[in-house]
């Protein structure tokens, strides 16, 4: 099975958060990187909410949209951290 380079996504997330990438960046970087992984389970359809979640952002201000561009962060890092720990801890090295 192939595997993201999760220091990769890791990086773009920081680049996100410090403004450094739009969102439609963002989710262009992560698309690119997973689509040829597998997920399991609900990994893919969270994901895809969270990476619409950033291309939205620009289009509304954060009052319109419902969601704080921190939190899509926060929830990108948390979803990679989740990754980490359910399909890459879990096969033997």
């Amino acid at each position: 099975m192939s595997h993201p380079d999760v220091s990769s996504l890791r990086a773009s997330v920081h680049a996100y958060r410090s403004a450094v990438i739009c969102g439609q960046t963002l989710a262009r970087q992560w698309r690119t990187e997973l689509a040829q992984v597998s997920l399991p389970g609900r990994f893919r359809p969270v994901l895809e909410q969270l990476l619409s979640s950033a291309e939205s952002a620009a289009s509304f201000t954060m009052e319109a949209c419902g969601f704080s561009h921190t939190d899509v962060c926060d929830n990108l890092a948390s979803w990679l951290d989740a990754y980490e720990r359910r399909v890459l801890t879990a096969e033997p090295a």
